[in-house]
């Protein structure tokens, strides 16, 4: 369909892939595996939503890259199954705000059901039909903003968790620039907020750190020993339920023998700011004051 094809995986299912670039949504694993693993698990949904502190406001999640649906589907499953067995508790509200710009993956997947399990429910057809979905309980709000993500974003919520997982650097390059980090750090600023991605690039994290963000290792997935997670304030890291671990030193070391210091193409002067910024970023150097 377009620009995507039904791509048999080597464990006996099946992923979508981009014809025009040849990248597979979730190649390695299973892709609803993934998305539970790297997204719903890591981010610990299920006790953000039922934690008997949990705050009345509603939780919002940015979906960036709808894709085929994985990510999404894997909130609303992870919701439903918490709404199953909540007992007297009340969950907190959620709302899940999808970005894509080409609905083709999904329009794909929900139409070759029989080869996506995780389509196989009322709301991808009603996000595809009406671009939203609501819960019966009404207490989980699903929303498609169809197009740009860059463009559209601030007409949403400040999120309190962003699943980030558009196509690489190769093919989405806007996506990936310190640029863009910066626009969605400052928008985040009134609450605190965490990124989750796949990528462990040393591109990557150098441009979430010259954001403002503080970077952590996130967990292993398919054949990546760990990815990445981000938080808008260091409070957030040390509290986080799976307490990750901050990027420190010897990640520091690497990046300064790095090719990928800074994007090369920035001037000389702003490369410099740019190396400047990270050297200086405060994740550093608290943790050069622990250690002293």
């Amino acid at each position: 369909l377009g620009d995507y094809e039904i791509h048999p995986g080597p464990g006996g299912f099946n992923s979508v892939r981009q014809i025009s670039s040849g990248e597979v949504m979730h190649s390695i694993n299973r892709p609803e595996d993934e998305a539970n693993r790297l997204y719903v698990e890591q981010s610990a949904l299920a006790q953000r939503l039922t934690a008997s502190d949990t705050s009345a406001d509603e939780l919002v999640i940015w979906d960036v890259g709808l894709g085929a649906g994985s990510n999404a589907m894997a909130v609303l499953r992870c919701f439903e199954r918490c709404d199953a067995e909540k007992g007297e508790r009340t969950l907190r509200p959620l709302r899940l705000v999808s970005f894509e710009c080409d609905l083709d993956p999904l329009r794909l997947a929900a139409g070759k059901a029989g080869y996506f399990p995780h389509v196989r429910h009322g709301a991808p057809q009603a996000i595809l039909n009406q671009g939203h979905w609501t819960h019966r309980s009404g207490g989980m709000h699903w929303e498609l903003l169809h197009g740009d993500f860059l463009a559209l974003f601030a007409t949403s919520r400040p999120p309190d968790l962003i699943f980030y997982d558009p196509f690489s650097y190769k093919t989405d390059s806007a996506l990936w620039t310190q640029e863009a980090f910066a626009r969605i750090f400052q928008f985040c600023a009134p609450k605190p907020a965490e990124l989750y991605t796949y990528s462990a690039a040393t591109a990557v994290r150098a441009a979430l750190l010259n954001a403002g963000f503080f970077v952590g290792e996130g967990i292993g997935t398919g054949p990546k020993a760990d990815t990445t997670i981000a938080f808008t304030r260091a409070e957030a890291a040390a509290t986080h339920p799976r307490t990750p671990r901050l990027l420190g030193g010897e990640w520091l070391a690497r990046w300064r023998r790095s090719s990928s210091k800074a994007p090369a193409t920035l001037a000389a002067d702003v490369r410099v700011q740019f190396e400047a910024r990270i050297e200086s970023h405060p994740q550093f150097i608290r943790q050069e004051a622990a250690k002293a």
